[in-house]
């Protein structure tokens, strides 16, 4: 049984849900309807072909981009991303595909350099959370 089936079996809620999340560019929809479920401890893949909207997505749920239409859930209340800022505030975090890295520091150095504030005020606010830490 997947991860998702047994949260579910069991009453919990999703950490994070997306519902009927749209993304234009113009003319062009980037992304469509979009419903999303993650649940606490789950991890979640996103593959597709390329010009899917995986990027589109992850920048959405980063607060990179707004949506043009539908909601973003967390822990239950309704959230408005207005910058990527809003989302470290919940935890999310994104590392993108860049080639802007300091040569002088490893893999782990590189992708929390400019995060470590962030992260450690999420990590002290996920230990008193009531599901404790994720």
């Amino acid at each position: 049984m997947s991860s998702n089936a047994s949260a579910r079996l069991e009453g919990l809620q999703p950490i994070l849900s997306l519902r009927k999340v749209s993304k234009n560019f113009g003319a062009v929809a980037a992304l469509t309807d979009i419903d999303l479920d993650v649940y606490p401890g789950e991890v979640v893949a996103l593959v597709g072909d390329n010009g899917a909207g995986k990027s589109t997505l992850i920048k959405t749920l980063a607060g990179a981009h707004s949506p043009t239409s539908g909601t973003i859930h967390f822990e239950g209340k309704e959230v408005v991303m207005s910058g990527p800022s809003d989302a470290l505030e919940l935890g999310i975090a994104t590392v993108f595909q860049d080639l802007a890295l300091c040569e002088n520091l490893d893999v782990v150095a590189n992708i929390f350099w400019d995060k470590k504030k962030a992260l450690y005020t999420w990590m002290k606010q996920k230990w008193k959370s009531p599901h404790g830490p994720y």
